[in-house]
């Protein structure tokens, strides 16, 4: 019975290695687009957790030694394994930085149409926009990333932007197949504007799909922003 129960907590930590193992072997044989993580690394000293963690429950268990205290090392590391690989996972990674990268890209832009009164109206002016932020900042905020946390038979991802002009909403179709590719909608006055992303809602995948709050999710995740939510700083003052 103690070896069943100390074994199964072996289990977590083990499997997770494996898994990433096979991520490893699965993205060197293929064209997949894959997370920038340390697979192999990870994957090696999980599995190793893993076999030691049942290799000191089956020593525990047969040789009845320690008086038992010998078991806190799977029941610990077993506990702290589940509690940590979800946070560990490679998406979840991917998809932070990607969250970051909007929310950094909506700040710039905010700034500006604070300076101009309108936003960015194609490429360059999108690009110029991401160079620019306000001198409070410092050092606090930097430009948004020029590459994306995928890659592809080892090569960085970069994030691509397309602007659509005259637009009444975000694009959610007709999207690129690869990940890192930015959707800048912004209307025709140039008071709105929208951004969708695509990413891999898995660890690898062959092909990107818009950006969700989930992976199981089916609703992209958009961010917006309006002229009329930034009045000039006069109006402000009374």
């Amino acid at each position: 019975m103690l070896t069943v129960f100390f074994g199964l907590l072996s289990l977590p930590p083990l499997i997770f290695g494996l898994y990433l193992l096979q991520c490893w072997f699965r993205f060197h044989a293929s064209d997949y687009y894959y997370v920038e993580y340390p697979y192999l690394p990870i994957a090696l000293a999980a599995s190793a957790l893993g076999i030691a963690c049942l290799c000191t429950t089956l020593y525990g268990a047969w040789r009845r030694s320690f008086y038992g205290a010998i078991f806190l090392i799977p029941l610990i590391m077993g506990l702290v394994s589940m509690v940590m690989i979800p946070d560990a996972l490679p998406h979840n990674r991917s998809m932070s930085a990607d969250i970051n990268y909007m929310g950094h890209v909506s700040a710039f832009l905010r700034v500006w149409y604070e300076a101009h009164r309108k936003f960015p109206a194609d490429v360059t002016e999108f690009q110029e926009a991401m160079k620019t932020g306000p001198a409070a900042w410092g050092d606090r905020m930097q430009s948004p990333a020029s590459v994306s946390m995928y890659l592809r038979k080892g090569v960085r991802v970069p994030y691509q932007i397309v602007v659509t002009q005259g637009a009444v909403g975000p694009q959610t179709s007709n999207l690129s197949d690869r990940p890192g590719v930015v959707y800048y909608c912004v209307s025709d006055d140039q008071q709105e504007f929208w951004l969708t992303l695509t990413s891999i809602r898995s660890d690898l995948a062959h092909k990107a799909k818009f950006m969700t709050l989930a992976p199981g999710d089916g609703e992209a995740l958009v961010v917006k922003g309006a002229g009329k939510d930034y009045p000039p700083a006069h109006t402000n003052r009374r």
